[in-house]
C-alpha cells in the first residue's frame, strides 16, 4: 500500500493561525522539505499523544473508521500485547473504544510513554479500502482518501494551537 504523505504545519494569516497539510514527496530529502517550508513562513507541528487520542475519537465517531494499530515510542512487549488485545476487542465491538481510550490516556499521562504512530482504516460503501497513519512528527499518510481526511486532522490540530 503506497501512502500519499503530508506534513502538518501552521502559518499565521491575518489574525489567525491556519493549520494545513502540505504534500511531501519522499523523493525529496525530508530536512530540505522542512527547511523550505519554514523559509516560506510555515511552522512545524508535532502530534502529541493527547492529540492522537482526539484524532482517534474524531474518526471513530464517524462510524466507518477503525483502529488498526498503535505504535508507542517505547518498545515494550507487554504494553504492545495489551494494546493489540484492546485494538482487537474494538474491532469486534466498537463500544470497546472507551477501554482503549482510557488505557492510552492513563499510560500517556502517568508515564513518559508517548504514542509514536496510529493507523486507521475504513471501507467505503463499495468495499474500497481507505487508510491513514499519523506520526508524532506531524507526518500524515493517506491511502485512497479524500481531502476531507486531511482537513479533519487539521481541524483537530487547530484546537490545540
Amino acid at each position: 500500500m503506497k501512502y500519499n504523505k503530508n506534513k502538518i504545519f501552521w502559518i499565521a494569516r491575518n489574525t489567525s493561525k491556519d493549520v494545513i497539510c502540505i504534500p511531501w514527496d519522499e523523493k525529496e530529502e525530508y530536512y530540505s522539505f522542512i527547511k523550505r517550508e519554514i523559509t516560506d513562513g510555515y511552522h512545524q507541528l508535532s502530534v502529541t499523544s493527547e492529540i492522537m487520542l482526539d484524532i482517534i475519537s474524531t474518526f471513530m465517531r464517524l462510524g466507518t473508521w477503525k483502529v488498526d494499530n498503535i505504535e508507542m515510542m517505547e518498545d515494550d512487549r507487554e504494553l504492545n500485547n495489551i494494546l493489540e488485545g484492546l485494538i482487537d476487542s474494538v474491532k469486534s465491538n466498537a463500544n470497546k473504544i472507551l477501554d482503549l481510550y482510557k488505557y492510552l490516556s492513563s499510560i500517556t499521562k502517568d508515564s513518559s510513554i508517548e504514542v509514536k504512530r496510529i493507523y486507521l482504516s475504513s471501507r467505503g460503501e463499495n468495499g474500497e479500502l481507505s487508510a491513514i497513519f499519523i506520526q508524532i512528527n506531524g507526518i500524515v499518510g493517506t491511502y485512497n482518501c479524500s481531502d476531507k481526511v486531511n482537513t479533519m486532522v487539521c481541524q483537530v490540530m487547530r484546537e490545540y494551537i
